[in-house]
């Protein structure tokens, strides 16, 4: 277990026992060569895979797991999110709650560490934005499926009105 709070995420994987102390220096090579996060490093050089990642993501810092293949969003929360955005940030809102005269809106990512992401979901949708972790693929699929599903059903409405 993580001894420090701010400790990288290489090092908890490393000190956790899900890659030892080559993988993550190679990790490190890559990384500075190719750019990009080391979660995203470890992922393509095959040392952890992203289910891996994403459980102990959510089990060190706390955040929902949610696994949209068995999880369908609601109407009302699709909604709050334009699909273009939804695409462009790989966030699905999957459910909208009101509490306490708050409106909070469960958003699954793919990075919910991205705080500029959730300041400018928060803007947009007008809802205090609770970030839960899924799958990249995942993710996207959902967003397609999600807003296909919703604007069929918009221009089914249309054509029942006409």
């Amino acid at each position: 277990m993580p001894r420090q709070k701010n400790m990288k995420l290489g090092e908890m994987l490393r000190e956790a026992g899900l890659i030892d102390e080559f993988q993550l220096k190679s990790a490190l090579s890559f990384q500075r060569n190719c750019g990009g996060r080391m979660g995203e490093a470890l992922i393509a050089l095959k040392y952890i895979s992203e289910e891996t990642l994403l459980d102990f993501l959510a089990t060190q810092f706390k955040f929902m797991r949610v696994d949209l293949s068995q999880r369908r969003p609601t109407q009302e929360a699709l909604n709050c999110l334009p699909a273009e955005k939804a695409r462009q940030h790989n966030a699905v809102p999957i459910a909208r709650k009101e509490h306490g005269g708050v409106n909070f809106l469960l958003v699954a990512m793919h990075d919910p560490t991205n705080l500029e992401l959730i300041d400018e979901l928060q803007t947009l949708t007008g809802c205090r934005i609770r970030p839960a972790l899924d799958t990249l693929s995942s993710i996207r699929a959902t967003i397609e499926k999600s807003y296909d599903d919703s604007i069929q059903g918009e221009e089914e409405g249309l054509r029942q009105i006409l």
